[in-house]
Formats: structure tokens, sequence, C-alpha cells
């Protein structure tokens, strides 16, 4: 049996990158996407609206061209892998993440490059 281990977002970036260098000179780059749902309450009849915030992570390449590009507003979409990963925080205290890694990034709509 194939597994898969895949996400896909499209939505709208809610601040500039976070550019960040890594001990080992690799550049990698946080974005803060925002998506949005709405459906119809069935009780009230009311339209909601959510939106949901996901952080991803762009390295070396990927990274360059975010950090040119993209900014505050941009509407971007990104495909890549979810890698859980844990660690410890300042108590000894074992805590878990999952880190969604780009591999694929198009932007759609861009504010002015940088």
């Amino acid at each position: 049996m194939r597994t898969k281990n895949y996400f896909e977002l499209r939505g709208f970036v809610g601040a500039d990158p976070e550019v960040k260098n890594t001990n080992n000179g690799k550049k990698v780059v946080n974005l803060s996407i925002a998506t949005n749902e709405a459906y119809t309450d069935k009780k009230s009849g009311e339209k909601v609206k959510t939106t949901d915030w996901h952080t991803v992570s762009l390295w070396n390449g990927k990274a360059e061209i975010a950090e040119k590009y993209i900014k505050k507003g941009s509407l971007v979409a990104v495909e890549g892998r979810i890698k859980p990963r844990s660690y410890e925080d300042n108590n000894n205290a074992k805590k878990y993440t999952i880190d969604l890694i780009v591999d694929r990034l198009d932007i759609i709509l861009n504010k002015e490059s940088k």
C-alpha cells in the first residue's frame, strides 16, 4: 500500500515573511497563511465565516524567492510535506509540533516586490 504525506493551501499571507539563517548557513522563511471557510449555521440560518492560520516553512532557494517577492497581503498557493517533531521546553517537558515544509510555491498575486 502506498502512503502519502502531503498538504496544499491557498490563501493570503498575514505578515511579511520571517527570514532566519540557521547555524549551518541555510536560509529559512516562515509564512503565516490565512485560509477561509464559509457555511450557513443550520439553527440560525446565518452565514458564518471562519479563518484558520497556518505557518509554513520555505528553505534555501524557495526561501530566497519568498523573501524577495512575497509581502503581507500576497495570495499564494503552497504544497508540501507534513513533518512532525518533538522538543523539550525550558522545563524539560516534551512538546510536540507539526511543521509544514513547502516543496512548491506559486505566487498568485504579489504586492510590490522588495
